[in-house]
């Protein structure tokens, strides 16, 4: 299940600090940290044997993200508006994504009150951008 965590430290650049979209379930290693922190290994493209994962830290409970992780999907595939070109400015075009291959999210950080950004597996050495004409709270809305 995609869940939105608000990562406090991680260990490779691509995943930042703030409130992210991840794959629940892609999670490894888990521990709490700090009394009520979570730190876990989170892979950035699961498909890619060569790819070794980011460890990160969330205000998050275990108790959290393990529920998100057994949670089952509605539905295997879903729909969003996608800007033409990434160009946040741009016309949307509907582009249908299968959940297993979002890797993660976050709010447009030119524009974090209306669009977000995910990042979606596109074959096993790929992973592309998409900027999306909702936020992190309304894509998982729509799951």
């Amino acid at each position: 299940m995609l869940l939105s965590v608000t990562i406090e430290t991680n260990k490779k650049r691509a995943l930042e600090v703030g409130t992210r979209l991840i794959q629940a379930e892609l999670w490894h290693a888990a521990k709490t940290v700090e009394t009520t922190k979570t730190q876990f290994y989170y892979p950035l493209n699961y498909k890619d044997r060569r790819e070794s994962p980011a460890l990160i830290k969330t205000t998050d409970s275990i108790a959290t993200i393990r529920a998100a992780a057994d949670a089952a999907y509605a539905d295997v595939t879903f729909t969003l508006p996608v800007h033409d070109g990434n160009d946040p400015t741009a016309a949307t075009t509907d582009h249908d994504f299968t959940r297993k291959d979002v890797v993660w999210g976050l709010n447009l950080p030119s524009d974090p009150t209306n669009k977000s950004v995910l990042y979606i597996l596109a074959g096993a050495f790929e992973v592309r951008e998409y900027v999306v004409d909702l936020t992190i709270a309304e894509v998982i809305a729509l799951l």
